[in-house]
């Protein structure tokens, strides 16, 4: 589907009236190709909520292409998804898009196009991919091993009921306590796992620049970090972590249902000026992703 990005994001970036403060971009190498990776920033005072990252960095959009053009215009969409899950989810019209039942940001995209049906076909992605990792991790959906288009990196492929859709978790040992992941869902193995790859990429990015500013033991950073996603991704990435990522790959002990879908539709709102946010919800298999524990693999 044609983008309008070039059309309508440049109001989104306008300096006087836009809702995008700030995008940067910068080289981003992904297994020996160049890309780039752009992080976009919403205007002070859209987001009320105070930003806690410190693994992440505090942009509110992300995105990588192999076009610079491109990734500032996916990390527009992910910032202006942002903005709209803020103002929804913590609003009294959260249940109409069942916030009420997955209080995150699960199933949420953005695609500034003609019509509804790119937004809404990468909505339904998300959620699905969303859905078999906490299913994975709970036991209810299963998985298997298969060779990954990389030597070096291991490849999970979940075995759900979902036509049509491959989700794939990647996962690479950098070093003994320096272990990444990248997770995505495709119409293919192989597009899944293009997608995961990037992910990947970005997650290693992300660690060693953390890694540099706080070095010594990861327990010791642990204890820094309030963030419940980011301090999973840091005990993950330890061998302990990466022992347990690991030994998940097995058949599911949960036999499949198909998930309630709980909110399929367009989030409106003062982003549809320059964007079309859409979102799917799928009744999760279990809240136990929401707990306070960071050995559960979801971030």
């Amino acid at each position: 589907m044609l983008s309008l990005a070039p059309l309508r994001y440049r109001h989104a970036m306008d300096p006087v009236s836009g809702p995008i403060g700030q995008v940067d971009a910068f080289n981003l190498p992904v297994l020996g190709r160049n890309m780039f990776h752009a992080n976009a920033f919403l205007r002070p005072g859209l987001v009320r909520s105070p930003k806690t990252n410190t693994v992440y960095g505090t942009a509110d959009g992300s995105g990588t292409h192999d076009s610079v053009v491109v990734a500032r215009h996916m990390a527009v969409s992910e910032a202006l998804e942002r903005w709209a899950f803020h103002e929804v989810s913590r609003s009294g019209e959260r249940s109409s898009y069942g916030f009420d039942v997955d209080p995150s940001s699960n199933g949420m995209a953005a695609f500034p196009g003609l019509g509804t049906g790119r937004a809404r076909r990468t909505a339904w992605k998300e959620a699905i991919e969303r859905f078999c990792l906490i299913g994975w991790w709970h036991g209810s959906v299963g998985s298997r091993r298969r060779p990954s288009p990389w030597n070096e990196v291991h490849a999970i492929e979940f075995l759900h009921g979902f036509d049509g859709v491959s989700v794939v978790l990647l996962i690479q040992e950098i070093e003994p306590e320096l272990i990444v992941y990248g997770h995505a869902a495709g119409e293919t193995f192989e597009a899944a796992c293009n997608r995961a790859i990037v992910e990947l990429a970005r997650s290693e990015l992300v660690l060693r620049r953390h890694r540099t500013l706080h070095p010594g033991p990861i327990e010791r950073s642990l204890s820094t970090v309030t963030s419940l996603f980011e301090r999973r991704c840091l005990f993950f990435s330890t061998a302990a972590g990466f022992r347990a990522a690991i030994s998940r790959g097995r058949q599911c002990v949960r036999q499949w249902h198909e998930p309630r879908v709980v909110f399929d539709g367009e989030i409106p709102g003062p982003w549809d000026e320059f964007t079309t946010v859409w979102r799917v919800v799928l009744e999760p298999p279990t809240m136990e992703f929401l707990q306070r524990r960071d050995d559960w693999f979801f971030w």
